[in-house]
């Protein structure tokens, strides 16, 4: 199964995750792209990543997608390194790469085979890549594995409790949530009507694979690899009364609450 995951995934993200934004917002560059993505639609994620402390080291990035927080990793003063499944965004960042003259390196292959050796990078970066590759247990061990002991890892993945699922299925999301109380950390894999309102492409089919998992199930999972583990929810989208309100207040009001997405920040 993982391995019919990966060449669908393959397949699915050669459009590069932004494509979509980057061709209806009528943007006319990479850095007005980056601009909107970092001051309007994540403004939070600055605070997350932890890119200050980037400088000198050498820093992995999973899962590309347009290769924004790949160019702020670059311009912290970070030997960059990155890798994804498929051949767009890895093209596209490998053009980020030689525009500037960073030192660094883009590979197309699986997070969950990272193609590094134990304990090469001083901190690892994965954002909304790791709940796509069929297997999100076996993906956040590939990024405890490349990561140097004491090294930062932030991941995020989406939340199994959002404001989304209660809106969309309360009772099912309430049986969820028991049922991850009492099996533990098994992540719940999404259905096909549900995983296209988290991403699709621009012929609007979802994502071949999405898994779920709430906080606690997340906390479960991390904390055996681990020494330290800080998780928060952020994100927020606008269905029904919410296409009403400015995204900033949105965001303040309910991301840290029932937010779409879980940003762990993680000492080895």
């Amino acid at each position: 199964m993982p391995r019919e995951t990966d060449l669908a995934n393959e397949t699915f993200w050669d459009e590069p995750c932004g494509e979509s934004h980057f061709k209806s917002l009528g943007f006319e560059s990479l850095s007005q792209f980056d601009d909107w993505f970092f001051d309007y639609q994540y403004p939070y994620l600055s605070k997350v990543i932890p890119f200050d402390s980037f400088a000198g080291k050498k820093i992995l990035e999973v899962g590309l997608g347009y290769g924004s927080v790949s160019q702020k990793i670059m311009e912290s003063g970070a030997t960059f390194y990155g890798l994804d499944l498929a051949k767009g965004p890895v093209r596209l960042v490998r053009e980020r790469l030689k525009e500037k003259g960073f030192s660094g390196e883009v590979i197309q292959g699986s997070a969950l085979d990272c193609p590094w050796s134990d304990s090469t990078f001083d901190g690892v970066v994965s954002i909304g890549c790791l709940h796509h590759t069929g297997d999100l247990v076996k993906g956040i061990k590939e990024m405890h594995r490349v990561l140097k002991p004491g090294g930062n890892c932030v991941i995020m993945v989406y939340n199994a409790f959002s404001y989304r699922q209660l809106f969309l299925s309360p009772v099912s999301t309430f049986r969820e949530y028991f049922r991850q109380k009492k099996e533990g950390t098994i992540p719940r894999k999404g259905k096909e009507e549900e995983r296209v309102l988290y991403d699709s492409n621009l012929g609007k089919d979802a994502a071949p694979s999405t898994d779920f998992v709430g906080s606690s199930g997340l906390k479960a999972m991390l904390r055996p690899l681990f020494s330290e583990i800080r998780i928060v929810k952020a994100n927020i989208g606008d269905e029904l009364f919410l296409r009403f309100f400015p995204r900033s207040w949105k965001l303040k009001m309910f991301g840290a609450l029932l937010g779409l997405d879980l940003y762990a920040n993680l000492t080895k």
